[in-house]
């Protein structure tokens, strides 16, 4: 190899010779060395996460809920009937907690006048009027006193257990429907009034 260097040198190749030898010393170093290729990473080769894929949920439509349109509860229908009614002689006060007192002109007791006085309870009938049960009836001097030993109330006067119907008969009027054996007091005056009623005169206010 030498040798041949030299030989070129004699004939005056002298510009050849860097070039050459440069070409010599890379091929001696081919012949010995390896360059170590740095390693691409393998895409084909990495190892993913799989993917799993996630469940679609299908959502059942829920029909909507029918909204109920309110009915009047009892308490609601019961308003208008809250108050003092009137008639000749009597008083009926029905009172927000669906109870009732009834005061009425029993007539003489003895040597006195007296009251009648009646408690009652009231329900709701589903055409929005209201039945009166009476629960007790007793009867007093107009002075405050009891009623005077002996004393015996008109057979026509309520026991407990009897019963009624109230309905409104316009704004300012009740209408009573009498049960049982009080059903002879639908021949008589049937209405109460109310405040406004009394004030204005209304005929069925009277006896």
């Amino acid at each position: 190899m030498f040798g041949i260097v030299y030989s070129l040198l004699n004939r005056g190749w002298v510009l050849a010779v860097p070039a050459l030898a440069l070409v010599l010393l890379c091929g001696c170093s081919g012949g010995t060395t390896q360059v170590a290729a740095t390693p691409t990473p393998n895409t084909a080769q990495a190892t993913a996460t799989p993917h799993v894929p996630q469940a679609t949920a299908t959502l059942t439509p829920t029909p909507p809920q029918a909204t109920a349109t309110p009915t009047p509860n009892a308490q609601t229908a019961f308003v208008p009937y809250v108050g003092k009614w009137q008639v000749h002689g009597e008083v009926l006060t029905i009172m927000a907690n669906q109870t009732g007192l009834y005061l009425w002109n029993a007539g003489p007791c003895s040597t006195a006048m007296c009251n009648g006085n009646a408690t009652i309870l009231f329900t709701e009938n589903a055409d929005g009027s209201i039945m009166g049960t009476f629960q007790s009836v007793s009867y007093q001097q107009w002075n405050g006193a009891s009623a005077p030993a002996g004393y015996q109330p008109s057979t026509d006067d309520p026991q407990p257990g009897d019963t009624f119907q109230l309905q409104h008969s316009g704004a300012h009027l009740l209408y009573t429907t009498w049960s049982g054996k009080q059903s002879d007091l639908n021949n008589t005056n049937r209405y109460w009034c109310d405040s406004y009623a009394l004030k204005a005169g209304m005929k069925q206010c009277g006896a």
